[in-house]
């Protein structure tokens, strides 16, 4: 039996989906069952996810040295030499729990006593932004526009049909059911039950910043004298920070915010439509201004639509944290469909940019995909189709990747 193989996640962690649903980590959610416990937040009690059958499974599989198959990303990560999620949280966490504290806490079922003080909240799929990249299932923006572009009044949603519908006017009464489930007074309840205990609150979307909900919960934690103890962490696009917002981030132990930026200027709006660059510069700037206790990083989701253009991007927040994504899904929107001549001239500009410590992972991709059997078409059409629908042009603004697709 080895303790190397151990994860805190399952005895210190809360993670929902933008549906509600309970998982275990979000990184099992590539594995076949996602990593769902079969809970979810708005009917069950935290004791009943927190100790699921799933949820058991695993912890015993950790405790008797083993490796799920559940957590290939960390494994697989760590086999090629980088560091995982698993091995970040058991140094962020290993005053609270580790191996042997783990066996004392843990019953031969493998439920536990040991209750969450690191959460993963994702509200539903409420969002002010229509990324090209996104979809449905984590932006209600994109209805009515997924109908046109796919011909369809639904989408699917880890293998669940979901019906879409008309969001066009932003009423939340009129969005899938499923994604309202942070309106359940029965969370909010059970979260506040354990406001005492929390050290890390990870808020996503949608767009966190719209859940009027969330401020009334903070406001709660800075009422209760506990919110100097919290981490307070943000993926957000980084158009809406509310004045009220910022007054109460200043009594958090640390504000975290991702800002979730893929281009400079006009090919970010693009991307992130509709937003506006001008706004999110204002923003950040404002943030920095009023906040002590805030740690800014820009979050970069790398694709065929940015992979020429983003070096800027890396220019204009070259002082912040940068973290890069290599996009995977959708697939037509993947840099590996460029054309092999297309791949060679970024490699070759990626690796004498300053910047190029940072996006080696990239020219690694490349490289390695290089004579992958591209077909950029799929997205050619997918983007024309989006174009009339948004009065957008994608040709017109992403110059060079037009150049290349048709070189």
């Amino acid at each position: 039996m080895t303790k190397n193989n151990f994860c805190s996640i399952p005895w210190i962690h809360a993670a929902t989906k933008t549906n509600g649903t309970s998982r275990v980590c979000c990184l099992m959610s590539n594995h076949v069952n996602g990593g769902l416990t079969g809970h979810n937040f708005k009917d069950h009690t935290i004791e009943e996810i927190h100790n699921s059958e799933f949820t058991r499974k695993i912890r015993k599989q950790f405790l008797a040295g083993e490796k799920p198959v559940e957590c290939e990303t960390c494994w697989t990560k760590e086999d090629n030499g980088g560091k995982s999620r698993r091995t970040f949280t058991n140094r962020m966490y290993k005053d609270v729990i580790d191996y042997d504290k783990a066996v004392k806490l843990t019953s031969p079922d493998g439920s536990t006593t040991q209750m969450p003080v690191y959460w993963d909240l994702r509200f539903g799929n409420l969002c002010n932004l229509k990324c090209v990249m996104c979809g449905p299932q984590s932006s209600s923006m994109w209805y009515k526009d997924w109908a046109k572009v796919h011909n369809t009044d639904h989408f699917y949603d880890s293998g669940t049909k979901v019906t879409m519908q008309d969001v066009s006017k932003q009423e939340r009464k009129d969005r899938a059911s499923d994604y309202d489930w942070w309106q359940s007074e029965h969370f909010w309840e059970q979260l506040d039950q354990y406001k005492d205990q929390l050290e890390h609150v990870y808020l996503v979307g949608g767009e966190p910043m719209l859940i009027e909900n969330h401020y009334n919960f903070l406001q709660k934690l800075i009422d209760a004298g506990v919110s100097n103890n919290v981490v307070l962490e943000y993926d957000t696009n980084i158009t809406n920070v509310h004045q009220r917002a910022i007054e109460q981030w200043k009594h958090f132990k640390k504000l975290i915010l991702r800002c979730s930026i893929d281009d400079y200027g006009e090919q970010n709006d693009y991307i992130r439509f509709p937003s506006k660059w001008y706004k999110l510069n204002e923003n950040i700037e404002r943030i920095n201004e009023l906040l002590q206790n805030t740690q800014v990083e820009i979050s970069i989701t790398w694709q065929m639509l940015n992979a020429f253009t983003f070096l800027k991007l890396l220019d204009h927040f070259n002082d912040y944290p940068i973290n890069i994504r290599i996009l995977s899904n959708p697939d037509m929107l993947d840099a590996k469909h460029l054309p092999k001549q297309a791949k060679l001239g970024i490699i070759n500009t990626y690796s004498t940019s300053k910047h190029k410590d940072k996006i080696s992972h990239l020219v690694n991709y490349l490289n390695n995909n290089i004579d992958y059997d591209n077909n950029p078409y799929s997205c050619v059409e997918f983007l024309e189709k989006l174009d009339k629908i948004r009065g957008t042009n994608w040709k017109e603004t992403f110059i060079e990747l037009h150049k290349s697709i048709n070189s």
